[in-house]
């Protein structure tokens, strides 16, 4: 659903998009249509890419470039990470089933709910006026 807007606004907007921003969301598009990513997987990756971004910049110490450049780094960055992903989808080589939790849980101890609250609690309703 978010992607749709998502996808609806970019579309809106194209024509101010960088080259580089085009193609990022193109093939994002794909994969995330394929099941290979998620909206939330790109919004993480995302937000991973602009703190490494800040990061670099900061550690080169030759300044802050313009936004324009950062965020075609950006999308160059996310592109090439996609475009891997959805060749590894084609090939099979990876895993896009959801796994299952198979884990089972277990109360050793036998404790019941009611044992672990405080006594005073259960007893008095009173009400505070």
């Amino acid at each position: 659903m978010m992607w749709k807007l998502e996808m609806e606004n970019f579309n809106k907007n194209i024509g101010l998009a960088s080259k580089d921003m085009k193609k990022m969301y193109s093939i994002l598009d794909t994969v995330i249509n394929e099941g290979i990513v998620t909206y939330e997987d790109f919004t993480n990756d995302m937000i991973d890419e602009l703190t490494t971004l800040m990061v670099e910049e900061g550690k080169s110490g030759n300044g802050q470039k313009d936004r324009a450049t950062e965020i075609d780094i950006i999308c160059k960055r996310l592109t090439e990470k996609y475009e891997a992903k959805h060749k590894e989808g084609k090939s099979g080589a990876g895993d896009t089933e959801l796994s299952a939790d198979n884990t089972e849980v277990s109360d050793n101890e036998e404790l019941l709910e009611s044992e672990c609250t405080d006594e005073e609690s259960n007893g008095d309703s009173t009400e505070i006026e």
